[in-house]
């Protein structure tokens, strides 16, 4: 998945696809090889998926304490 999910908001992407994302925006970060503007805008992609990824993961635990509570 070499989409940009930059554009997307969280529920148009699994967490799974979020982190195969941001594997890919490491390893492009890592490499040096792109440009100071590629860079940032990789960065700010990666915050927002950051973001989203963390939001699914608090709506998880959410669901996992509802169904242990009951």
């Amino acid at each position: 998945m070499s989409a940009d999910l930059n554009n997307n908001s969280e529920k148009e992407f699994s967490f799974e696809e979020g982190c195969k994302r941001l594997e890919e925006i490491v390893a492009a970060l890592s490499a040096g090889d792109v440009t100071l503007e590629k860079n940032i805008q990789l960065y700010a992609e990666g915050s927002k998926i950051i973001k989203a990824c963390s939001n699914m993961l608090e709506q998880a635990k959410g669901v996992i304490k509802f169904v242990d509570e009951n």
